[in-house]
């Protein structure tokens, strides 16, 4: 998933068809009356996705994999004038783009030869000049298929910077992160000096100083000492200690994989649920002496219906915008409060998005408590408290955000009230086991909270 401001609204992009109950095909913006889409979208195919985006010359750019055939998936690079999707040009080789950015009044495109295309017919980096994408030299060594994929671009000190995971560029020693000025390829330091992630895969100008955050994709080569790093014109220096997982020792994901700046401080997320020993859930912010946690963090239900799923929490993005921290990538929980992959925090508040499926903040006029027993197989009780006289309603959702079973719709006085579910749709069948989202909305107020049926 992506995040991205245009104007004053968010976008965001990712591999969804649908997305606050509205067909989107990939991409959304989010508007003060609620998700509306671009036009048709990206792609309606059921495949690929945004990986990134950017703004060049005041159009919106996207990129990723979004059309597929029998036999090949084909890059797609593409842009937003506001009223419609074009493809900018005959795209470049470039297998799955997976990052852009702009440089020098053009554009950069680095993407990866992981599933298809001839070595010596295509490219890991082109540039696009408004009229015609060529070729930039960027030979990475050793090539790994694959190692690029989950590359980053970004600009610092007026060059392109480039990361991912090499110990050469075009013949010139660096470690896994380089710098371009638009003629040749530099090196940050001593190569033999660089102890950091195995993969680069976020880059930040932060006050004026180029700070990186990598993962770990090989547990068995792992001699990295730290996971986050500055570079102080001289050297690396790692900021804190190392990011660790348990969970997903073996899937290729430990570490950082988005970098923001927030209010003048440092967040750092990813797939991580520890910093020095300590507990983390995710995502860190940076105190100046030490990484600290964001209340109970990000977080996903590990086993849905019975069945355990190992694999763990992604955070793909994060982005500042109209005073909220943004948080893309793959869970279900932030904070306290049910969130299908994109959440915000706000003076230390962690909350989701508001689209169909997802809570806004808690409001002072009603609580809603857990269901119990949860989980529950043939009925489970819910209660809840309103303040005062109230319209109240309250739906039972999939995990998909579709309408199940509306409980009560009505007018309820102020106090305590419960509500009994017998695990049945409003058709009177019964529903398969898994997870369940109950939404109260008293007025123009919501909250959710997840149930577990188990039969």
């Amino acid at each position: 998933m992506a995040l991205h401001t245009v104007g004053d609204t968010l976008v965001v992009g990712g591999k969804f068809l649908v997305f606050g109950g509205k067909v989107m095909n990939k991409i959304a913006r989010l508007l003060p009356d609620g998700w509306a889409a671009l036009d048709s979208g990206i792609s309606p195919e059921d495949f690929g996705g945004v990986s990134d985006m950017a703004i060049y010359r005041n159009d919106l750019i996207a990129s990723g994999s979004f059309v597929s055939s029998p036999t090949y998936s084909m890059n797609e690079i593409r842009s937003w004038d506001g009223n419609a999707w074009q493809a900018l040009g005959d795209n470049p080789k470039l297998g799955i783009c997976a990052k852009i950015a702009t440089f020098a009044d053009n554009l950069f495109a680095l993407g990866s030869l992981s599933f298809f295309g001839e070595l010596e017919d295509s490219i890991l980096l082109a540039e696009w000049n408004g009229e015609l994408w060529s070729p930039v030299d960027f030979r990475p060594s050793p090539f790994w298929y694959g190692s690029q994929e989950l590359a980053e671009l970004a600009v610092y000190n007026d060059e392109l910077i480039a990361g991912g995971h090499f110990d050469s560029v075009n013949g010139i020693a660096a470690k896994n992160v380089v710098a371009w000025d638009g003629s040749t390829w530099h090196a940050f330091g001593n190569s033999d000096e660089y102890y950091g992630p195995q993969r680069i895969t976020a880059v930040l100008n932060f006050k004026g100083e180029l700070v990186v955050g990598g993962i770990e994709w090989a547990p068995f080569l792992n001699q990295s000492q730290w996971s986050v790093g500055r570079w102080d014109g001289n050297s690396w220096h790692p900021l804190g200690s190392k990011f660790s997982a348990t969970l997903n020792e073996w899937y290729n994901l430990r570490g950082v994989y988005a970098l923001e700046e927030y209010n003048g401080q440092l967040y750092a997320a990813g797939s991580f649920d520890s910093i020095g020993g300590e507990p983390f859930n995710n995502i860190a912010v940076w105190d100046g002496t030490r990484w600290m946690p964001l209340g109970s963090g990000i977080t996903k239900v590990l086993n849905i219906g019975g069945f355990a799923s190992y694999m763990p929490v992604v955070i793909y993005d994060l982005h500042a915008h109209a005073n909220k921290l943004y948080v893309a990538g793959d869970f279900t929980e932030a904070g306290s409060h049910v969130s299908f992959g994109l959440a915000s925090w706000s003076k230390g508040i962690t909350t989701g998005i508001p689209d169909s499926r997802q809570p806004l903040v808690l409001p002072e006029q009603f609580e809603l408590k857990q269901n119990y027993p949860n989980p529950f197989n043939l009925t489970t009780t819910i209660e809840f408290t309103v303040s005062r006289k109230s319209v109240v309603r309250c739906e039972v959702h999939n995990i998909l955000g579709q309408r199940v079973k509306t409980l009560l719709s009505s007018s309820l006085s102020a106090g305590a009230h419960k509500i009994v579910w017998d695990g049945q749709s409003d058709g009177g069948t019964e529903v398969a086991s898994g997870i369940y989202i109950y939404e109260l909305t008293v007025g123009e107020a919501k909250q959710s909270r997840k149930m577990i049926l188990l039969k």
